[in-house]
């Protein structure tokens, strides 16, 4: 029997593939790596999926053994193995929220015939 209305309505919707629908589907991702890893590596620091790279993640952490990389990277896609498909692990003095910083580490730091291993048909 009538319509009501408001003046300056704020109407919110997240656009598919837009920056922030971006952002609100990464955090989410980083918590339960966060999670699943740090139960497997109790020494992980940090982990962040980035919003403008959603299949890749980072994750920083203080290295006990030489297993624990391995052991880190697999918890990582067992977590979201439909979504990642690079996971790059690096020492706990790495900020890995500054892909600048991840860069650097990877051009430095990385061997590929030691460091590097791939996963062939992997789901993501």
């Amino acid at each position: 029997t009538r319509i009501t209305h408001r003046k300056n309505a704020i109407f919110q919707d997240i656009v598919a593939s837009s920056r922030e629908h971006l952002v609100v589907g990464g955090v989410p991702r980083s918590g339960s790596i966060y999670q699943t890893v740090k139960e497997v590596v109790p020494s992980l620091k940090t982990v962040n999926v980035p919003f403008y790279s959603r299949m890749n993640c980072y994750i920083s952490l203080h290295k006990e053994r030489d297993a624990d990389v391995k052991k880190a990277a697999f918890a990582a896609l067992n977590t979201e193995p439909e979504n990642l498909r690079h996971i790059v692990v690096v020492d706990e003095d790495i900020d890995v929220f500054n892909g600048e910083e991840v860069a650097w580490a990877i051009g430095t730091r990385f061997d590929a015939e030691r460091d590097l291993l791939v996963i062939p048909k992997w789901n993501g």
